[in-house]
């Protein structure tokens, strides 16, 4: 599955945004420019919990706009056009599928060697100003008709957030990985792995030392005070893990790692760097997985240098489609110069640049020197080419002197 168009109405610090990969997507940019804001538009289509918490005013874009009495505030959406939907999305969506260009995203009722089936999803925001109230939902934008949370889950995005890796939890990248691989006998497992819990905390109930301490309790008033017989008291007494289901007790639990002799720690005990790892790494396997779109907002941040650039080229190589916002240079590396788009506030607003799919043979040569010149540039405000050693050495002067001046800048 990838994305072949997003486009962004009223969202955040864009007024409109209308955005079309070519192939992954490797954000960059200066701050407060979009990135995030991409990335937070289109997990609100492919994230199935986007819309099971309460809508932002936030989300809207500023400044609000004016309105006559009576009149409808406009709407706030987000949609995407979504291609390579598999075999089994594409015959339980059918009715809600179109022909659409698998290079522009663009509709289109003409065959040809570009068109694919496609589907078009959207998430809408619609403000109230009388009551102030918000209602948010997602919807196929061919029928209007509102996704269901079974369509949704189908239709999921792979997210690294700053949750640890390795949990069983139904959200969990982790749990998708298992589970493509053999649900049946995953879902087998748990079952017996809650019985086994039950068992347990049974059998710490019964147990001669829980059994004396009730008997204390409920001679010291406990049954009285409660309306009931000690004996209801005594053997009315059980355990359970969390809320007793599945979901409580993989809450309960986390997973450990023995590399040294230290012997079993937890994740997080290993280090910010070992966690992030893990994280990466489970997500590109679900990924490939279950074709699955990548979402990861600042790559990177806990990874040293090599860590990041190897780690960067993986995700590509083997990631369905990734979209990645990332502050470090050496994340470049395995992406193509047209992948890379860049964020600048340079007109006042949020644009996105992007290089031609398709360059002229100038630019090819012009592009073997991207990552040497400007990829450590990528997240500044500006950049300046110099011609040699004694322009960038009066240039690097200069900027010394301004910081040391900080007033007369």
């Amino acid at each position: 599955m990838r994305v072949v168009k997003l486009k962004l109405d009223k969202f955040r610090g864009f007024g409109f945004l209308d955005f079309r990969p070519a192939g992954h997507v490797f954000l960059v940019g200066e701050p407060r420019a979009g990135r995030t804001t991409i990335l937070a538009a289109l997990r609100k289509v492919l994230d199935p919990s986007s819309t099971r918490v309460r809508p932002s005013l936030w989300d809207i874009h500023r400044p609000m706009v004016e309105l006559e009495e009576g009149a409808d505030y406009p709407l706030t959406t987000v949609e995407v056009t979504l291609v390579e939907l598999g075999d089994e999305i594409e015959q339980q969506l059918d009715d809600r599928l179109e022909l659409v260009d698998a290079v522009t995203g663009d509709l289109s009722t003409a065959t040809g060697t570009s068109m694919v089936l496609g589907l078009r999803f959207r998430y809408c925001l619609q403000y109230n100003p009388t009551d102030e109230s918000l209602e948010h939902w997602v919807e196929y934008t061919k029928t209007a008709a509102r996704a269901s949370k079974k369509d949704r889950d189908m239709l999921q995005a792979i997210v690294i957030d700053r949750t640890l890796p390795l949990q069983l939890r139904a959200e969990g990248s982790f749990r998708s990985l298992v589970a493509s691989e053999d649900e049946e006998r995953l879902n087998g497992t748990l079952s017996s792995f809650t019985d086994d819990v039950h068992s347990a905390t049974d059998a710490l109930a019964s147990s001669d030392a829980v059994s004396q301490a009730l008997k204390s309790m409920s001679g010291r008033g406990a049954a009285p005070a409660l309306g009931i017989s000690r004996t209801q008291f005594e053997s009315g007494v059980a355990f359970v893990a969390e809320d007793g289901s599945i979901s409580g007790l993989l809450r309960a639990i986390q997973a450990t790692l023995d590399i040294d002799d230290a012997g079993a720690l937890p994740i997080s005990a290993h280090g910010s760097t070992a966690t992030s790892i893990l994280a990466v790494t489970e997500a590109i396997a679900a990924s490939k997985s279950s074709g699955k779109i990548l979402i990861v907002d600042d790559f990177g941040d806990a990874l040293d240098s090599a860590a990041a650039d190897f780690l960067a080229r993986m995700v590509r190589r083997d990631a369905t489609q990734v979209w990645m916002a990332t502050r470090r240079s050496e994340a470049y590396g395995g992406f193509a110069a047209e992948e890379i788009a860049r964020l600048s506030l340079r007109t006042g607003r949020p644009t996105v640049h992007q290089l031609s799919s398709k360059p002229s043979r100038q630019e090819r040569v012009r592009r073997r020197y991207l990552s040497q010149l400007l990829a450590s540039a990528m997240s500044s405000r500006t950049v300046v080419l110099t011609e040699g050693p004694h322009d960038s050495e009066g240039y690097g002067t200069l900027d010394d002197r301004l910081l040391s001046e900080p007033a007369q800048v």
